[in-house]
């Protein structure tokens, strides 16, 4: 599920309209409709993949202020860690 989860947030986040806070939202509650699993099941491997730790910020206040660039980056380095590049 993990790195479905990455490359399928990665795939929507790069393609987003607008970076913000909304459409962050919006689209990680699409995820876990699609997987049928609650917001955390989503959530929280995100939150480590970007920042490193299960603490933070409200994830979607993490990807809008890392912006889209380190976002996609961090996701990025956390596929290559699972072998996928």
């Amino acid at each position: 599920m993990m790195v479905w989860l990455y490359c399928k947030s990665w795939d929507r986040l790069a393609a987003m309209e607008q970076f913000t806070e909304r459409y962050i939202e919006n689209m990680l509650r699409c995820l876990a409709e699609e997987k049928q699993v609650g917001l955390g099941k989503v959530a929280q491997p995100l939150r480590v993949a970007i920042c490193g730790t299960t603490i933070s910020l409200p994830i979607f206040d993490s990807v809008q202020m890392l912006g889209e660039e380190r976002t996609l980056s961090r996701i990025d380095n956390t596929l290559k860690k699972f072998g996928i590049s």
